[in-house]
């Protein structure tokens, strides 16, 4: 977070830039004058895959994430399929109603009867919206520009699938905006996948050197910042809870 004071007269949006670059903020608001607002290329706030496991994503990158989930998960929707948001995606839902800020991809999970139709069906449909599709034989992932990846693999039956044939409205949360399936009793699902130390906060578990998220790994705290000071160190905030954590802005 940086602060802007005791600026005089009218400002426009290009000469504030070099600060924007500089700084890798997406948002300066001066104070009930302006309100600007830049996008990832403008704030140098892409999503590189090498990024430090200790600093925290841009609105800009995790927006890109929370937004192919979304894309997805209203495909499935409109082609009859089952998928329901699962792990660190799920997670994120619960904690944040978005995606986590240490995220490094996305995991859905689809009904085994539909999963040949997401490579047959949903993989060409999803290429017009600019989602590239991999197959991994076990599983399918989707990229978004930006390189995220979208994995999607089969369960035998998913709740939604359960609760639909029981005439069970089924379970839904909100993720950046938009209501989206889910295992039923999300927050028990989630504590059973993770632990009783479900919103103590942890580093992803590919950025800690593990070759599973089914290994066990230390919660409540994050890894010291490769870049002390810089706003999106992640140490500088409480590893436990699930308050949002505040947007990179600068403030007049």
């Amino acid at each position: 977070m940086s602060y802007v004071d005791n600026i005089d007269g009218e400002s426009e949006r290009g000469q504030w830039l070099d600060l924007v670059k500089h700084s890798q903020v997406e948002e300066i608001y001066l104070g009930q004058r302006a309100h600007f607002q830049y996008g990832c290329n403008e704030a140098n706030t892409r999503c590189p895959a090498d990024k430090p496991p200790s600093l925290a994503l841009s609105h800009c990158c995790m927006n890109e994430l929370s937004q192919g989930v979304k894309t997805v998960m209203r495909a499935c929707k409109d082609h009859n399929m089952i998928c329901e948001l699962n792990d660190g995606t799920l997670l994120g839902s619960l904690k944040f109603e978005g995606t986590l800020p240490w995220e490094v991809d996305a995991d859905l999970s689809v009904d085994s009867n539909n999963f040949t139709a997401v490579r047959d069906i949903l993989a060409p449909y999803l290429k017009s919206k600019n989602l590239s599709f991999r197959d991994s034989k076990t599983y399918y992932r989707f990229y978004t520009p930006m390189g995220w990846f979208i994995e999607i693999f089969s369960i035998s039956s998913t709740d939604t699938s359960r609760l639909s044939k029981a005439g069970i409205s089924p379970t839904r949360v909100l993720l950046d905006g938009e209501y989206v399936a889910t295992p039923e009793s999300p927050g028990l699902f989630g504590r059973n996948r993770y632990g009783s130390e479900i919103y103590q906060h942890a580093n992803h578990w590919r950025k800690r050197g593990g070759t599973s998220s089914w290994q066990f790994y230390e919660a409540g705290k994050f890894a010291e910042c490769v870049k002390p000071g810089h706003q999106s160190c992640l140490d500088q905030f409480v590893a436990d809870g699930n308050l949002r954590f505040n947007q990179n802005l600068l403030r007049g």
